[in-house]
């Protein structure tokens, strides 16, 4: 693919495995938005680095909500738009915790 490209998945029923968002060796894309079906609970994305997974990454305040909140598709939040730069050592991971959940990711390739 080329610089611009839209890169982007939906994973069906990811359930409670996980999915690596990591674009190949010397690509790097700028993520846009983080998709995930309305649930109680809903997935939640760790920060990975090579093999190793750096924890989870935390979204600021939202709504009445002050504090941190690492979770994203909650109570109804179907499209988290964000934007942050990932690449093949330093990538995200999602998690999901819901039985059948529906998540995906949009991102544009930058390098």
């Amino acid at each position: 693919m080329a610089r611009g490209d839209v890169q982007s998945d939906l994973y069906i029923a990811l359930g409670s495995g996980t999915q690596d968002i990591q674009p190949a060796g010397g690509d790097e894309y700028l993520v846009t938005g983080l998709y995930s079906e309305g649930t109680s609970s809903g997935a939640y994305l760790t920060g990975r680095s090579g093999g190793s997974t750096t924890g989870a990454l935390r979204a600021g305040p939202r709504g009445n909500n002050s504090g941190a909140d690492s979770r994203w598709g909650v109570a109804g939040w179907g499209l988290r738009p964000l934007k942050f730069i990932i690449d093949n050592t330093n990538f995200i991971q999602i998690v999901g915790d819901t039985a059948g959940i529906d998540v995906g990711y949009s991102a544009i390739e930058t390098k």
